[in-house]
């Protein structure tokens, strides 16, 4: 504990500076996660803005885009499936999606900080958030290639009930 690093006081004993590598890996895999569901954020509202364009032709860009510019992913997901007939699967995927977003951002560090202070908890979070970041990563690629694909964003069937 005689090092100067703010992570320290984490180590196990006998531990030396590799448990602040395990720490900063943790955090920076973390910090993936959280870029991939921005990431999705942002084409998501692409994808709704779009929806909501063909739905209303009376609509401006700067209206349909703005009308989203605070929605978090949540209430970007719920718009576009108001607004779209998704596949099951998707839907299925961008919910995970949501759910994973929300407990990295609102809950993960506080519900596991104690595994932290060992090299097996510090592992076991590792893969735990790879996992996560590969979601969001692998969700957020299917989006954007819907909404970078004129073809494919114009393709989706709109609902008739949604307002």
């Amino acid at each position: 504990m005689s090092s100067n690093t703010p992570w320290a006081v984490w180590r196990s004993p006998g531990e030396g500076p590799e448990a602040d590598e395990g720490i900063a890996a943790v955090f920076g895999v973390l910090g993936q996660a959280m870029y991939y569901s921005q990431a999705l954020e942002g084409n998501l509202r692409h994808w709704v803005a779009s929806a909501e364009l063909r739905k209303d032709r009376e609509l401006s860009i700067d209206d349909a885009y703005g009308r989203h510019a605070e929605r978090a992913l949540g209430q970007l997901v719920h718009r576009l499936k108001d607004l779209c007939e998704l596949p099951p699967d998707q839907s299925r995927r961008l919910d995970a999606a949501v759910r994973s977003r929300n407990a990295l951002a609102h809950d993960f560090v506080d519900e596991r900080a104690h595994r932290l202070i060992d090299v097996q908890g510090r592992r076991g979070l590792f893969a735990e958030l790879e996992r996560e970041m590969r979601l969001l990563k692998d969700v957020n690629s299917e989006v954007l290639q819907i909404v970078t694909d004129p073809r494919l964003l114009s393709g989706w069937p709109l609902n008739r009930s949604g307002s």
